[in-house]
């Protein structure tokens, strides 16, 4: 299998790093991970929160023959 494509997307108060699956962006000039995106899902962080204080996971799932499950942790 090959390996897959990262693109970097440079704009200009951020940075964005895509290979399809995982999309991650940083603050710019910062550093600060302003958002992560998964396999399609929403921003995984808590976008309530001004950017430099996104450091909470914000996951909500269910599993077969469970209630809803949510997590907020930070990171």
């Amino acid at each position: 299998m090959p390996p897959i494509a990262v693109h970097l997307y440079i704009q200009d108060q951020h940075v964005v790093m895509d290979n399809g699956i995982l999309k991650v962006t940083l603050s710019k000039p910062g550093g600060i991970i302003t958002g992560v995106q998964y396999n399609g899902l929403d921003n995984l962080m808590e976008i309530i929160d001004a950017e430099e204080s996104r450091g909470y996971w914000d996951v909500d799932w269910n599993e077969p023959g469970k209630s809803g499950y949510s997590i907020s942790e930070f990171v």
